[in-house]
């Protein structure tokens, strides 16, 4: 197949051209296409798919309003995979939480990763969907849990987690009880018991991640799954994970992190909806500060909660005077690149024919086709 006319985004540049692509992209042209037969794009964008390793948006699908959970899981992964692939995402990392306080979303567990597993099975995804593992280390059942589900075949990314009232995200446990026991946390996660029996936990929570840290390490250092600390505050959080061989450095919480991860060679993984927003939901660093005062803190960007803010990023960086190219890659090549996918994540000949196509309307990107392997799927 070919598509001519069309803004091309690469690595190193932007123009309009034509591609040839079956399942990979056979060959990239500058210029004009006299050619009836190619799919003309009119001067829209075309983008490589978005890559997202850390999103929890998931569990939305399974838990749409307080308490209630949605009794068929297959079509709930569904649902959640057109969600994905409609904001441009073409590979994602569901991000789920094992290791837990709340009954609710350790009820769901077994589900969501039965769901994704049948579902890459049975071929029913339209985006290519693996399998992060957010483990929560200040939970004490932890090992118990991770013993059941870590040899699961489709685990690419294990991130280490420590959600201590007084720790790392919620060093402000007033920060912490409203986002718990308020709005914020309603839909996608139920309602919760955040009062006194959980701040009792505290202490419970403190032995237990000072037991499993060392345990889940070697877990997934011996089955060679890629690790990632998660909500890095301190230098010293970032650096007990570099020399755990951590690499990738998800949502450090203060300037201090950021800059210490980037010193020790770490990639960083900002939220999206945090820079879209100009600020974080609990109170942690601004990735928008971030950006305007260092674009090079930053690496990688993460939708979390919000698909969409992926593209809506790339442009707002543009905004800022931050080219198509360079924003690009914080949602394509350099997340493919830190978990070792090199068949994908931009567009050049041989990788895999992952793209979007693009337009730009009254400052609002909006895509109007995804393609995975050279298959038009939205």
């Amino acid at each position: 197949m070919i598509i001519k006319n069309a803004n091309i985004v690469t690595l190193n540049d932007t123009f309009i051209g034509s591609i040839n692509f079956n399942e990979t992209i056979l060959n990239i042209d500058k210029g004009d296409l006299n050619n009836s037969n190619a799919i003309d794009f009119e001067g829209d964008y075309l983008f490589p798919g978005f890559i997202e390793l850390h999103t929890d948006n998931l569990e939305k699908h399974f838990i749409p309003r307080p308490n209630a959970i949605w009794p068929n899981k297959i079509a709930a992964a569904i649902a959640n995979d057109n969600e994905i692939i409609s904001s441009g995402i073409t590979t994602v990392f569901d991000a789920i939480l094992v290791g837990n306080y709340t009954k609710i979303r350790t009820s769901i567990l077994d589900d969501i990763i039965t769901s994704i597993t049948r579902g890459k099975d049975l071929g029913l995804f339209k985006a290519d969907h693996h399998l992060h593992y957010r483990c929560e280390l200040s939970d004490p059942e932890l090992l118990d849990t991770l013993e059941k589900y870590s040899d699961n075949k489709y685990i690419a990314l294990a991130s280490l987690m420590d959600h201590t009232p007084g720790q790392r995200q919620w060093r402000n446990k007033e920060k912490m009880l409203e986002f718990y026991s308020k709005g914020s946390n309603v839909t996608s996660h139920g309602t919760y018991d955040f009062d006194e029996k959980m701040l009792r936990l505290e202490e419970t929570a403190k032995e237990a991640e000072k037991k499993n840290r060392p345990k889940v390490s070697n877990i997934w250092r011996d089955k060679k799954i890629i690790m990632a600390s998660h909500d890095d505050t301190t230098e010293e959080h970032v650096n007990e994970a570099s020399k755990n061989g951590i690499y990738i450095s998800e949502f450090p919480t203060t300037l201090e992190a950021v800059k210490q991860a980037k010193k020790l060679k770490m990639k960083t993984v900002l939220g999206a909806p945090n820079f879209i927003r100009n600020k974080s939901h609990s109170d942690n660093v601004s990735v928008n500060d971030l950006v305007d005062n260092n674009f090079d803190l930053v690496d990688i960007f993460s939708s979390d909660y919000v698909p969409l803010s992926l593209i809506q990023s790339v442009f707002k960086l543009l905004d800022k005077g931050v080219n198509l190219s360079e924003s690009t890659k914080l949602v394509s090549y350099n997340p493919a690149n830190s978990v070792g996918l090199d068949d994908r994540g931009h567009i050049e000949i041989n990788k895999r024919s992952d793209f979007l196509r693009v337009s730009y309307l009254e400052n609002t990107p909006l895509i109007k086709e995804v393609y995975v392997k050279g298959k038009r799927v939205n």
